[in-house]
């Protein structure tokens, strides 16, 4: 069997669930005797030379599609004539894990190679153009599915980052034609979104013939958007099998991990509240570590002698549970979390996390048994519990120490559920 897996990026170029998610699919495709091939838009593709694959996997490029996220919902670009790749080995099933940056006529392609497609749908990028709901509501929770075209129009025309093309300008100039910019814009894509549901509608009836969701609640969002009926199972992504790595002994400063960055999906909002109130707390028995893309959360809460607010670099996927090995806290305030990956390797990895009750997070996590979940108001919940948890070491050692991994799920079993998927659309016969 052979199977074309359709993605945003390929794995050595970006680290983010849906890659990782795929690096596990190739690796297990491989050990089930699956070959595979992979697709990516041609603004991703590039530094092919560090696939880590060999000549084992085929890669292919597809139209890119500028402004994706507002211009990709065109009807009228979904039959346009273009040129399209030429397949060495015509797949026996098409997996599309997400179509973000392709030109909309990948549809039609890959359902004239006549084979079935599977659809795995880990966010919300299809509906939402910011691609997590959580900017119109203000009160920093997903915004109610479904969704109406003009409550989405205002949130995108206020949150898009727009930029006015030109020379220098006074201030009052750059305003008026700030202004002007953005209500041209807001016309611009008024018909888009008024059909954008539409499109995907039809996406899903015409293009796709089985539906996988990483957890239960957000399927039931997706759905209650989508108001289809689609074929559809609900996979929990799993984790790959590794050594395991000693568990670090809580000790005075309390480490802590936060790996979200100024996003507001994964909780910056919350994370500020909660800063604003240890600042205030003139804590030094702990000290929190910004891990990754930290360059947006603003300078003032480094250089607050009252907290312990570190920089620290991105870590690559093999270096994490040697990486997370050596944190006893972990914080995920997630706003919009389909599934939550970090929340279940620092489980794996006997890191305490501290959650919002996020859809895919709040499926796995039970309280006290393998984490702790966060009530309203957020900030001040993670505050407090920060404040308790780093105020007795002996204790968080023991909460580390009996977190309960059972409900972690193994890279193999996701896939094994998935050759279910593949056995039940596929008429080929050797998917083992």
């Amino acid at each position: 069997m052979h199977i074309l897996y359709v993605i945003h990026a390929f794995p050595w170029n970006e680290a983010t669930g849906a890659t990782l998610v795929l690096d596990n699919y190739v690796e297990q495709a491989a050990l089930s005797n699956i070959t595979v091939s992979i697709m990516v838009p041609e603004s991703a593709y590039k530094n092919i030379e560090y696939s880590q694959y060999g000549d084992a996997v085929r890669l292919y490029s597809f139209r890119s599609q500028e402004n994706w996220a507002i211009s990709g919902f065109d009807f009228a670009l979904l039959h346009a004539e273009i040129s399209v790749p030429v397949l060495d080995v015509l797949p026996d099933l098409v997996h599309v894990i997400d179509w973000v940056s392709f030109h909309p006529a990948l549809h039609p392609f890959l359902r004239r190679l006549g084979c079935p497609i599977v659809r795995s749908v880990c966010n919300f990028e299809e509906f939402c153009p910011l691609t997590t709901p959580v900017f119109y509501d203000s009160k920093a929770k997903s915004c109610r599915a479904p969704l109406a075209p003009e409550q989405c129009l205002d949130c995108v025309a206020d949150n898009h980052k727009l930029t006015v093309p030109g020379a220098l300008y006074t201030y009052k100039v750059l305003l008026r034609d700030l202004v002007a910019y953005r209500n041209n814009y807001r016309q611009g894509i008024t018909p888009l979104l008024s059909r954008r549901t539409e499109f995907v509608m039809n996406l899903f009836k015409n293009y796709v013939d089985y539906v996988v969701f990483p957890s239960g609640n957000f399927g039931h969002y997706f759905r209650a958007q989508l108001q289809d009926t689609i074929d559809f199972k609900v996979i929990p992504h799993g984790l790959r099998e590794i050594a395991a790595v000693p568990m670090r002994e809580s000790i005075l400063p309390i480490k802590i991990i936060y790996t979200g960055g100024d996003r507001v999906a994964k909780g910056w909002d919350i994370m500020a509240g909660a800063l604003e109130i240890l600042a205030r707390a003139h804590n030094s028995q702990f000290e929190i570590h910004c891990v990754g893309n930290s360059h947006g959360i603003p300078e003032h809460y480094f250089e607050n002698l009252n907290i312990k607010l570190i920089r620290a670099p991105a870590y690559r996927r093999h270096e994490a549970a040697q990486v997370l090995s050596t944190f006893d806290i972990a914080i995920a305030p997630s706003q919009f979390e389909s599934y939550g990956l970090f929340v279940r390797e620092c489980v794996r990895s006997s890191v305490l996390p501290i959650v919002t009750p996020s859809m895919g997070v709040s499926e796995f996590i039970v309280n006290g048994e393998n984490g702790l979940q966060l009530e309203e108001p957020f900030g001040e919940s993670l505050a407090n519990a920060i404040l308790a948890l780093t105020a007795d070491a002996n204790a968080l050692t023991a909460l580390r120490r009996g977190l309960n991994v059972s409900g972690v799920s193994t890279a193999a079993a996701e896939f094994e559920a998935l050759l279910g998927v593949y056995r039940q659309v596929s008429d080929v016969p050797d998917v083992v």
